[in-house]
């Protein structure tokens, strides 16, 4: 017990057969249960029922209140970039994930600088980004480009946020990517509005349920944290 709340096994168990296998509770086998830089597991996020997805060995999983896990899309092991539904469909190296109001999950292909969408019925495609270009042109699509993912989120204003190097980018749902706070490849300190400020490589982003505020956090290059930055809806 911790602060009050009880742990419990949701899904998987002792079992140590590292091939992910869908099913229920102690049924369910995952690759690597370690969300450290490197690991299989990790990129979680979820949906207004509580859902949690994530990326395990290649595939889009998700895990459902009840212990439940399916696979969405992807084939555990296989890494390549292909759009499909389901099984017929592969990634990359997604390091970030987000989840709309619809269900609709977006995915960072970091190594491939785009941004993909999977739909509740695992059907995957390009949403923004063009795939193996990076750059730092604000667009529609695969008109817009993205230098380096840090994370995403969806935020109460119905728009998709990402970190990218030194710069929050504004996406929204029609994937109209524009830079929101920051500049790509400028790095700095200085707080201000939009384009003035500037930041120094924060490496993940969340909004605050009470004020919606959206908030940064910028590491030492010890590993401790550095700065914690609030950036409003209005930038």
């Amino acid at each position: 017990i911790i602060m009050g709340f009880t742990l419990n096994i949701l899904a998987g168990g002792t079992n140590l057969d590292t091939t992910p296998n869908d099913g229920i509770g102690a049924t369910v086998t995952f690759s690597n249960l370690d969300l450290g830089g490197g690991s299989n597991f990790k990129s979680p996020s979820s949906d207004l029922s509580s859902n949690i997805y994530f990326m395990d060995q290649f595939c889009l999983r998700k895990l459902t209140p009840s212990g439940r896990v399916t696979t969405i899309a992807g084939v555990a092991a296989t890494q390549a970039y292909t759009n499909g539904t389901g099984s017929a469909a592969r990634f990359q190296n997604v390091s970030a994930s987000a989840v709309d109001n619809s269900g609709n999950i977006y995915v960072l292909e970091s190594s491939a600088f785009t941004i993909r969408k999977v739909t509740p019925l695992g059907v995957v495609t390009d949403f923004a980004g063009q795939q193996g270009i990076p750059g730092t042109t604000d667009g529609t699509g695969s008109a817009a480009t993205f230098n380096n993912f840090r994370d995403i989120i969806f935020a109460s204003d119905g728009n998709l946020y990402v970190l990218d190097t030194n710069a929050i980018r504004k996406v929204t749902l029609g994937a109209v990517v524009t830079t929101f706070a920051g500049l790509v490849l400028t790095s700095g300190t200085t707080n201000g509005t939009g384009l003035a400020a500037r930041f120094n490589s924060p490496v993940a982003i969340a909004q605050s349920p009470i004020d919606l505020a959206i908030y940064t956090l910028e590491l030492h290059s010890s590993g401790f944290i550095r700065v914690i930055r609030k950036c409003t809806l209005g930038a």
